[in-house]
């Protein structure tokens, strides 16, 4: 759904995350470790509305927070899949 979705509105779940992650834009609402600009939409929420479409995240800044979530406190997977890190 992410990965075709216009935007996303969260207060600090981790959807958001994902939406981020699938380079979907992404509004936070609330306090989220992930909430800064290059990551997370910037402007108040009145404003994501009519510019979420032309607003996403920062593609390298993305990959070096992935990065750095996956090496320093982060397991990779989820409630699906289990993977483990060999890196």
């Amino acid at each position: 759904l992410l990965r075709k979705a216009l935007g996303c509105i969260t207060i600090n779940s981790t959807v958001g995350l994902s939406a981020i992650l699938e380079g979907c834009p992404t509004k936070v609402c609330g306090n989220a470790f992930y909430d800064f600009e290059g990551l997370s939409y910037p402007k108040k929420l009145q404003f994501f509305w009519r510019e979420a479409h032309a607003y996403k995240p920062n593609h390298i800044l993305v990959c070096n927070f992935k990065k750095y979530l996956l090496q320093t406190n982060q397991f990779n997977g989820n409630f699906y899949k289990n993977f483990f890190l060999d890196k």
